[in-house]
């Protein structure tokens, strides 16, 4: 049976080292080089990031070339056209767009607090001791 792998050798000294594929839900597989280093003494070059991940995430999804940015599988542009504030928030937190009942038992959202307007009216020192005190 194959491995999940890629090895990779240097031909100026023969070490080799084998590095593991990472599948996210959409587009191509990655390769884990974060061991690249240790075990090689070499790093990659990739001007642009062009083909780097920046990280793994089980809530976005882009694809630059493409124009395709999604949350959760929705495209970005849906959700922004069609649902709420409260409901994007849902479907990051749980993964799913709420249905009527999910919302109508939903928890009120924390207050939100314009820190422009209030840094205008108060020291800075006491519009963080009022945020402190707010989200705690």
């Amino acid at each position: 049976m194959a491995k999940d792998t890629v090895t990779i050798i240097d031909n100026r000294t023969g070490k080799e080292i084998e590095l593991p594929f990472m599948h996210g839900t959409l587009g191509p597989s990655g390769v884990d080089i974060r061991s690249l280093y240790s075990k090689l003494g070499i790093f990659t070059f990739d001007p642009g990031f062009m083909s780097t991940g920046s990280c793994h995430s089980a809530i976005t999804y882009i694809d630059g070339e493409q124009g395709v940015l999604l949350y959760r599988g929705y495209p970005i542009d849906q959700l922004a056209e069609h649902s709420s504030y409260v409901e994007v928030s849902y479907l990051l937190l749980y993964g799913e767009l709420p249905d009527t009942k999910q919302m109508e038992n939903r928890p009120s959202p924390p207050p939100v607090i314009n820190i422009r307007a209030a840094s205008r009216l108060c020291i800075p020192t006491t519009s963080l001791a009022t945020l402190k005190t707010i989200c705690a």
